[in-house]
């Protein structure tokens, strides 16, 4: 936690991070909520329409901070490689400094669906796995397309195993030259020749 909150609404919505990161969204009260935050039920129905309300409005913010954090940091990027890294470097430099954002993100993304705005979630992952496919595409036009995504695909997948064994093996500091060497296998595949699938494409996911 870096700054306290300084207001009902920023603490309503600090606490309830924390609480869908510990114990997920379906297991968290809004009286759990208005608790932790030291306020009274009316005022988080005055902030917001309900819990769920509640939990849109979380997962924009911090989907946009990080889209626009990470936009930023790709504009930097001048080869793949440096895509990659870049890409998991963060996720490991979020997960040391903000562990209740990334485990509230994942638990969205990856857990029950059951009472999720499902379009929202949905939407807001396509989002994230454009930041890169979209860098990766201007810095290597030369490559097919299906081939771009499928890389993207399995460096989402070898980033997600990295972030999670951190979450929940107990390891957060992650050798240097373990994200070093999966951006290098990642930007290699995308020369290796080898066969691919054929993946749908993202506006049908």
């Amino acid at each position: 936690m870096t700054n306290a909150p300084t207001n009902s609404r920023e603490r309503l919505l600090e606490v309830a991070e924390a609480l869908f990161a510990q114990q997920g969204y379906l297991a968290t009260s809004v009286r759990e909520i208005v608790q932790g935050a030291g306020v009274q039920p009316p005022a988080l129905y005055y902030h917001f329409k309900n819990k769920e309300t509640l939990l849109v409005e979380l997962l924009q913010l911090r989907f946009d901070a990080y889209s626009n954090d990470m936009s930023a940091r790709m504009a930097e990027a001048t080869d793949v490689v440096s895509v990659f890294r870049i890409f998991a470097d963060r996720a490991l430099e979020l997960l040391r400094s903000n562990p209740n954002s990334v485990r509230f993100i994942f638990g969205v993304l990856y857990g029950p669906q059951h009472e999720l705005p499902t379009a929202l979630v949905r939407k807001l992952q396509i989002r994230y796995v454009d930041i890169l496919h979209r860098r990766v595409s201007e810095l290597r036009p030369d490559v097919d397309p299906d081939r771009v995504t499928f890389v993207c695909v399995s460096f989402q997948g070898m980033a997600h195993a990295l972030t999670l064994q951190s979450m929940w093996v107990g390891r957060p500091h992650v050798p240097d030259d373990v994200s070093t060497a999966i951006a290098v296998r990642c930007a290699n595949m995308l020369d290796d020749e080898l066969p691919i699938p054929r993946l749908a494409s993202r506006d049908k996911l």
